[in-house]
């Protein structure tokens, strides 16, 4: 069922407070209302009001009569929730990180992903044939050059051999051998830069294996996911009926999965009004209604400074970890478009207040904010808090 129709099937009464909820969205959040005295506002609002419930209703009662007494003014202290407005939201989880390929090719080794995926598990190798092929045709490659090294190792060690037995002649027998065979005596330095030549021919041996072998490594592992953590995994394609027996195509560079750490999530909101940011934020409950009429409540978790998305500055956020028992829904919900409540919890009895209501009143001519407002018809009262319809406000 569509939005429109939802809203014819409501009854007037319901569909009245509608009319004034859409009306106070506009409402100003902070204390001065953009250099319009309250009265001002306040009539300019119920104006509007008015007007809108005579076009759905027929009537032109103002609604600020129609509305029930206790939402004009509740005169009982409370410590109650009190309503603070609404925000859009998105579901977090603990943690998250998305998967892409680093080459072109057939990916296999998927998997099921409708059952929490254990820290470890492969759910995907790009190439895996390929790849077998190539680690085959490195080792070949080695095993040449590791005979190749060996071969100059070999002819060194003779050198070293015959410069030994030179050494060991007498000089006539040294000049002797060498006017036969017109080789030069050589000295002991000489055979010590032999015994450097083949230490360092060794030595590039083992060198070369072990780079050629990372190298190799390190492309593998790029082409074989694992899970980094216990939680669920979501492919970013559709999967057929038997994962575990087909593969799937991909361009470099392409998303394959998204992996997130299922043990936490938490419902996030922008907050740019100062004066939320000054209460402390354990005070404050989010609540978002499902599609089923459950409600997802979130308590404050933590707070950090995120990067806007327009890409100019950054925003503050707010995170409210979610209960348990709503984990499996918060997963399902991930990447949605949201809207929560925040409430407040006051740690001290208040009262709440209609803004509407408070505009109305006589006193609110020529006054711009709602604590000069109070000053004159509950004196020794601060505002707490201005919400998106109400001020929450105590004694002194």
């Amino acid at each position: 069922m569509g939005y429109g129709m939802k809203y014819l099937s409501i009854s007037p009464y319901t569909r009245k407070r509608s009319i004034v909820r859409v009306c106070v969205c506009c409402i100003l959040w902070g204390s001065v209302l953009g250099g319009l005295s309250i009265q001002a506002w306040a009539e300019s609002e119920t104006s509007k009001s008015s007007a809108l419930a005579s076009k759905n209703t027929g009537q032109g009662k103002s609604l600020v009569e129609q509305l029930p007494e206790s939402v004009h003014l509740a005169n009982s202290a409370s410590k109650q929730l009190c309503y603070v407005g609404q925000y859009k939201t998105k579901i977090t989880p603990k943690q998250i990180r998305i998967f892409l390929t680093t080459s072109q090719g057939e990916v296999s080794h998927l998997i099921d992903p409708r059952e929490r995926v254990l820290s470890g598990t492969v759910f995907g190798k790009v190439n895996e044939k390929e790849m077998q092929i190539e680690k085959e045709d490195m080792e070949v490659a080695l095993l040449k050059d590791r005979v190749a090294k060996k071969d100059d190792i070999l002819k060194m060690r003779r050198e070293k051999r015959e410069l030994q037995f030179l050494m060991k002649l007498t000089p006539s027998e040294r000049n002797y051998i060498s006017k036969q065979s017109d080789k030069k005596v050589m000295d002991r330095d000489v055979l010590k830069g032999i015994d450097d030549k083949i230490d360092l021919a060794e030595r590039e041996i083992k060198i070369l294996e072990k780079k050629k072998r990372a190298e190799f490594e390190k492309k593998e592992k790029a082409n074989i996911f694992t899970m980094p953590f216990d939680g669920r995994l979501q492919y970013q394609f559709t999967l057929p009926e038997n994962p575990d027996q087909a593969t799937q195509f991909l361009e470099s560079g392409k998303e394959l999965a998204v992996a997130c750490d299922d043990s936490e999530f938490y419902l996030s909101i922008i907050i740019s009004d100062p004066e939320i940011v000054r209460i402390e934020p354990q005070d404050f409950v989010l609540e978002m209604r499902l599609g089923n009429g459950e409600l997802m409540r979130g308590t404050f978790s933590h707070k950090r400074t995120e990067k806007s998305q327009s890409g100019q500055g950054e925003s503050l956020a707010f995170f409210f970890k979610i209960e348990a028992k709503n984990h499996e829904k918060a997963f399902s919900l991930i990447g949605s478009n949201l809207v929560a409540k925040l409430y407040y919890r006051p740690p001290f009895p208040v009262q709440l207040m209609s803004k509407l209501s408070l505009g109305a009143r006589p006193e609110a001519k020529g006054t711009s904010t709602w604590q000069e407002l109070l000053d004159r018809i509950m004196p020794g009262h601060e505002v707490v808090l201005v919400g998106e319809t109400q001020i929450i406000v105590r004694k002194k």
